[in-house]
């Protein structure tokens, strides 16, 4: 007996069928406030963008996360 799985998408890391995934940006501001910066395709591209952002020298906190359906 064998199961039959979908085989990855290469290139993107999720299987066949599966919704892409967004990764996104945020920033928080000396007040705490929070916004979000950009999303991006792929979790390395994203935190690309991190790293420019806070090479800038700015006092914000910049941060990945993974998009979820409850994301704005």
């Amino acid at each position: 007996m064998s199961i039959e799985r979908p085989y990855a998408d290469h290139g993107t890391g999720r299987e066949v069928g599966e919704p892409p995934v967004r990764w996104i940006v945020w920033r928080q501001d000396d007040n705490g406030n929070r916004f979000e910066v950009v999303r991006k395709d792929s979790r390395a591209e994203a935190e690309e963008v991190a790293a420019v952002m806070e090479a800038r020298g700015h006092k914000q906190t910049y941060w990945v996360a993974k998009a979820t359906a409850t994301s704005p």
